[in-house]
């Protein structure tokens, strides 16, 4: 399937509608794609089995510094955010002495799967119609290849500075996710290009969630139209509140963006707590949706809201999005669940 610039604009749309908040900016991530004509968007089942397939995005905080801000006191290697995917990517294969064949996103998100789309286009490969996490995620645990005990490692790792780091015979993914958050920290808190996850499809076939960018597509093109409700309906969502900001508080800690929000309409209010991405909602106070299910917000007018960048005066809709299968697992729980965010099991 060939994917034109509407369809993958829609697609971004779409992402970010899965995103729970995080997964970049969306507006950043359509300004990476404007340039690409078309790509190539494969079934799994259509892939050949003995290839490999890898993933490369980025990992920071939902505002990293702008270039020019590190321009002042630093050598940069690197023009945009983009250039080190590629590099990374690049870098693994060098590393591998493979030919990677296929492109994977690591998740859903306005600006994170815009660069698995920018990656596919400039290294002339198709992209799988999947991605390892069904949204958008805030630490290397949440995807589906750690449900399925696949290492984090080999990885490409590659900074704004022009380090390029290969990681091997790292299997802990909190150790690995460390690495990485470290190496963000050393970057002025700028982003930091990986790809890793070479695997042949046969290898990766079990754990790929299949068909979520064909399924943005189609979400994008609702939201581009403004039919918010057929949207949250497709996506087999609810609405949880309509209301406007009342507040939004974030700061950046290890390497995340740490936030409350708090919508307000005449019965009452919700309040969003995330990292990075939404983790819980409270409606007056009590739990109403939480980890590992998708809580999103949009306006009336279907722009999906970004953490950190809530705007004041529109009218907003919280919504719910059940979460796959595997993130319902003993496993998945694990590190997607309530207490692995400090939250207690049962919130009152």
């Amino acid at each position: 399937m060939k994917l034109n610039q509407v369809q993958l604009r829609q697609l971004l749309v779409g992402a970010a509608f899965f995103s729970t908040g995080g997964g970049g900016s969306l507006d950043k991530g359509l300004e990476v794609i404007k340039d690409i004509e078309e790509i190539t968007l494969i079934e799994v089942n259509a892939a050949i089995p003995h290839q490999l397939c890898a993933t490369a995005y980025l990992v920071g905080t939902i505002n990293p510094p702008e270039l020019d801000e590190l321009k002042q006191n630093n050598s940069i290697a690197f023009s945009n955010a983009t250039e080190l995917v590629i590099e990374a990517f690049q870098y693994l294969q060098k590393r591998l002495g493979k030919e990677i064949n296929y492109i994977v996103a690591v998740e859903l998100g306005g600006y994170n799967t815009a660069v698995a789309l920018y990656l596919a286009a400039k290294m002339r490969l198709p992209i799988i119609d999947a991605d390892l996490t069904g949204r958008s995620a805030p630490e290397m645990f949440q995807t589906s290849y750690f449900v399925g005990g696949i290492s984090p490692s080999p990885a490409g790792a590659v900074t704004i500075f022009g380090e390029k780091i290969f990681i091997e015979d790292v299997a802990d993914y909190e150790r690995f996710d460390d690495l990485l958050r470290n190496m963000v920290a050393m970057s002025c808190g700028y982003d930091v290009g990986v790809a890793n996850f070479p695997l042949t499809i046969k290898e990766a076939k079990p754990y790929l969630l299949r068909n979520t960018l064909s399924l943005c597509v189609k979400i994008g093109a609702l939201l581009e139209k403004g039919e918010v409700f057929e949207a949250i309906q497709r996506a087999n969502g609810k609405i949880i509140f309509t209301g406007k900001l009342k507040e939004e508080r974030y700061r950046e800690e290890g390497g995340f963006t740490l936030g409350s929000v708090i919508l307000e309409n005449k019965d009452g209010q919700l309040r969003l707590e995330y990292k990075n991405e939404i983790l819980v909602s409270f409606l007056n106070g009590k739990l109403i949706a939480s980890v590992p299910d998708l809580i999103g917000v949009v306006t009336t007018t279907g722009q999906p809201v970004i953490n950190t960048q809530f705007p004041v005066g529109q009218e907003l809709i919280a919504y719910t999005i059940p979460a796959p299968f595997l993130w319902k697992t003993s496993k998945g729980r694990a590190v997607f669940g309530l207490k692995h965010f400090g939250y207690p099991e049962k919130v009152e």
